[in-house]
């Protein structure tokens, strides 16, 4: 009796340690996308912003841009400037379902999604894929670097402008980058070194107004 427990124990072991097994990204294949709204003081006064957030899963390299608005114009600019300071873009998006990217997401049921995001992922050549709504854990990676940001450097702090407020937030998530990260045991920036050539240089940027007509930047690199 007291083998078969004990075995059973072993088995109990293996099936929680596989569960609880992450599944890894390869390198280019993976971005995932959120953002986090918050208050913080700029030019002296109470702001609220949105933090727009991304991480190349296969490497946890992390990028955030920040902007006072949050509709679809701003939406679809952050993406392009988060794929831009990462170094590429990916060949999927993992993103949670805003109806500036998401009409309809039903268990079972086709996603289908916003005409004009289709038209944006079209054109920097990566693929949208929408979490099931209310299923959190299979966007993690990107819900840490939130909570992280909140509470290592929104928190307390203040700016003059929101060219100010870019221009720090990059540096931090640049200082970011360099730290080992708890799962990987490797620091994003060498990892990204594998991953680097795997992803699709944005040569032009795509920029939609508030009324979303569409107009082509040439970036320069």
């Amino acid at each position: 009796m007291y083998r078969f427990l004990e075995t059973l124990n072993d088995e109990r072991i293996l099936i929680s340690k596989r569960a609880s097994q992450r599944f890894e990204t390869p390198p280019g294949d993976q971005a995932q996308f959120d953002w986090g709204e918050y208050e913080v003081y700029i030019d002296s006064r109470k702001t609220k912003i949105y933090c727009f957030t991304m991480v190349l899963s296969y490497s946890r390299k992390k990028a955030a841009v920040c902007s006072l608005s949050v509709n679809a114009a701003a939406i679809y600019e952050a993406i392009q400037d988060l794929f831009i300071e990462l170094g590429g873009v990916t060949k999927e998006l993992l993103i949670d379902n805003p109806k500036a990217l998401v009409l309809s997401h039903k268990k079972g049921e086709e996603v289908i999604f916003n005409a004009n995001a289709l038209k944006l992922v079209t054109y920097i050549k990566t693929e949208l894929n929408a979490c099931l709504p209310l299923r959190p854990r299979t966007k993690g990676k990107i819900e840490k670097p939130n909570q992280y940001i909140e509470e290592q450097f929104i928190k307390g702090i203040s700016f003059s402008n929101m060219e100010e407020l870019n221009f720090e937030i990059k540096h931090f998530m640049r200082n970011w980058n360099m730290k080992t990260h708890g799962t990987t045991r490797r620091v994003p920036k060498d990892m990204f070194e594998d991953e680097k050539p795997l992803l699709t240089k944005l040569k032009d940027k795509l920029i939609m107004n508030s009324d979303l007509e569409v107009r082509i930047v040439t970036l320069s690199w």
